[in-house]
């Protein structure tokens, strides 16, 4: 599947709620993002982890290839 452009990513990726605050009544979770991002990178063949770092909050791991640097070891 081709990827959007780069101003319809832009778009979306702002029109995605993900507020961080320190007001709880405020917080949101960056989930949504972290998987419009995965999808984005996935379609061009990186391999993402998505790692739960508290509730809600999530970090995004995408590697792509093998070796130093890259997915695998060698």
């Amino acid at each position: 599947m081709p990827l959007p452009s780069m101003k319809d990513q832009f778009a979306a990726l702002i029109a995605v709620p993900s507020v961080s605050c320190t007001q709880p009544s405020l917080d949101q979770s960056n989930r949504p993002v972290i998987d419009l991002l995965a999808g984005w990178l996935g379609d061009l063949g990186f391999a993402c982890d998505i790692q739960q770092v508290s509730p809600g909050k999530f970090n995004l791991l995408a590697t792509y290839g093998t070796g130093p640097g890259g997915s695998g070891t060698g």
